[in-house]
């Protein structure tokens, strides 16, 4: 048999050569574009903005909540314990998506010239149109509503329960001092309240100073008019910060009747005019009082 040409054997190695090629270099164009999407995605994920440890997105300007309460004896009997968890439950279900929100309380483990919150968080998003909002990472409603529920039940409601509570710990018992206005002027001084463009202070308290040098209501004359008391040496040692565009809601337990003793020397309304001037004086935008009684509450 005549031998084939060494043209012809050249030609079908190559023919043969190129079948082996052509499905490594579709395998390995297949290999790429995974590769490339996933780096695509991980790209993606980089550029996705992130909560911090208290679940605040980084935004600034962010709209700040402080609740301030007044743990002072006698503290809060059972319904009042109740109504003010649910009020401030309610108030932080509220509140915008990503607002800070803080609570500060007087309990004698806590009180101090710099307040410690004994909670800080944001809120969470609501929908998944809050997250596009802050450019976060996207997810299902429902998805959204189960994150946000763990906060509310598993974070919030364990320390509104301890804040509240109608026989709180030894420790947490504040039997000495109810220095209100110290307090406020400290919250007023918190680096990012004063300058935030929305802000709300919201007080849990009889609203009764008590402290060496005023005892509103059981003392005589240690509640003038807030003209007259804006004069005073006093007021300039504990005159708060700029409440300027603050919106100031007071929840006020009512201890007794003001005006027999042990708060002889004033009614409940004087006490309310005092702390309305005040906080007007401050600039505050808007004064709300809630009043707190035993087994209701009504807004005034």
């Amino acid at each position: 048999m005549a031998r084939k040409s060494r043209r012809h054997r050249s030609s079908l190695r190559r023919r043969k050569n190129t079948g082996r090629i052509l499905p490594v270099a579709l395998m390995a164009g297949v290999s790429l574009a995974v590769l490339g999407g996933g780096g695509y995605i991980a790209y993606q994920d980089m550029q996705t903005i992130k909560p911090d440890e208290l679940g605040c997105y980084p935004v600034s300007d962010r709209p700040q909540t402080i609740v301030l309460v007044d743990s002072s004896d006698p503290g809060f009997d059972p319904v009042q314990s109740r109504d003010l968890i649910n009020g401030i439950f309610t108030q932080f279900k509220m509140l915008s998506f990503n607002e800070d929100f803080s609570i500060i309380t007087t309990q004698a483990s806590r009180i101090g010239s710099i307040p410690e919150p004994v909670i800080s968080l944001c809120v969470p998003a609501k929908s998944p149109d809050d997250l596009e909002l802050v450019g976060a990472a996207s997810a299902t409603l429902a998805y959204v509503q189960r994150q946000a529920e763990k906060v509310y039940e598993q974070t919030l409601m364990p320390v509104l329960e301890n804040v509240f509570s109608s026989d709180p710990a030894v420790g947490d018992r504040q039997s000495h001092e109810s220095p209100i206005l110290e307090q406020i002027q400290s919250v007023s001084r918190l680096p990012g309240f004063g300058t935030a463009r929305q802000k709300r202070l919201i007080l849990v308290s009889d609203m009764l100073q008590n402290t060496q040098e005023r005892q509103f209501c059981h003392t005589q004359g240690h509640l003038p008019s807030f003209a007259k008391f804006k004069t005073s040496d006093y007021f300039g040692r504990v005159q708060p910060a700029s409440l300027t565009g603050a919106d100031v809601t007071v929840y006020m337990p009512i201890r007794g009747q003001l005006g027999q003793k042990p708060y002889p020397y004033c009614t409940e309304d004087e006490l309310r005019t005092f702390w309305r001037d005040y906080f007007n004086d401050a600039g505050a935008r808007t004064v709300e009082f809630i009043r707190i009684r035993r087994g209701y509450s009504a807004k005034q």
